[in-house]
C-alpha cells in the first residue's frame, strides 16, 4: 500500500505490505478441554452402540480434503484414554476393529470415533469429529463427519452448533 504524507512543505511516498497476523496457538490445556468437550458430546449422540475410539485425527477414508493432521501427536496416553472414558468407549486401532454382529463377540463395536484437531481462537473453537459404523450382515459402512462450534462459557467448553456435516456410504 501506498501513502503521501505532507512532511514541512514536500511530500514524503511511504510504502507498506500487511503482513498476515499469524495464528497464535490456544494453550495445550485449552485444546484438550475443547476436545473432551467433544467426546462428552459424542457420547451422547443417539448412535449406535457400543462406541469403539481410535486415536487417528483425521476422517476414516472419506474422500474429502484433509480437515487436519493425520495424528495428534500432543496427545497422551492418558488424555486418550480420558477421551475414550468421555465417550462410553473403548480404545480400538481401525481399521483392526471388531464390528458386531448377528452374533456379536465381546469387544465388538457399533461405532468408531476420530477427533480432529481443534482450532482454539480466544473462547469458540472448531473441530471435526469423525463417526465410522459398518454391518457385519451386509458389508455396508457409512461414514458421517461433523464440523463442530464449541464455546466457553463460565470456564467450560460446549458444543454450540454443527458448521458442516459430511456423509458417504458404502455396499
Amino acid at each position: 500500500m501506498l501513502a503521501r504524507f505532507l512532511l514541512r512543505g514536500s511530500y514524503v511516498l511511504v510504502s507498506w505490505t500487511a503482513a498476515p497476523v499469524p495464528q497464535v496457538q490456544a494453550p495445550l490445556a485449552e485444546t484438550l478441554l475443547v476436545e473432551r468437550a467433544v467426546a462428552r458430546y459424542a457420547g451422547a449422540l443417539d448412535l449406535f452402540r457400543p462406541f469403539g475410539y481410535e486415536e487417528g485425527a483425521q476422517e476414516f477414508g472419506t474422500p474429502h480434503e484433509p480437515t487436519g493432521p493425520v495424528l495428534a501427536l500432543y496427545r497422551t496416553q492418558e488424555h486418550s484414554n480420558a477421551l475414550a472414558q468421555d465417550l462410553g468407549a473403548r480404545a480400538v486401532r481401525f481399521p483392526a476393529v471388531t464390528f458386531c454382529g448377528e452374533l456379536s463377540p465381546i469387544g465388538c463395536v457399533q461405532t468408531v470415533f476420530r477427533i480432529g484437531v481443534p482450532v482454539v481462537a480466544g473462547d469458540s473453537a472448531t473441530v471435526w469429529l469423525y463417526c465410522y459404523s459398518a454391518s457385519k450382515e451386509d458389508g455396508s459402512a457409512e461414514e458421517t463427519d461433523l464440523e463442530l462450534l464449541l464455546v466457553k462459557r463460565d470456564s467450560r467448553w460446549s458444543v454450540a452448533k454443527k458448521l458442516r456435516a459430511r456423509f458417504s456410504q458404502s455396499h
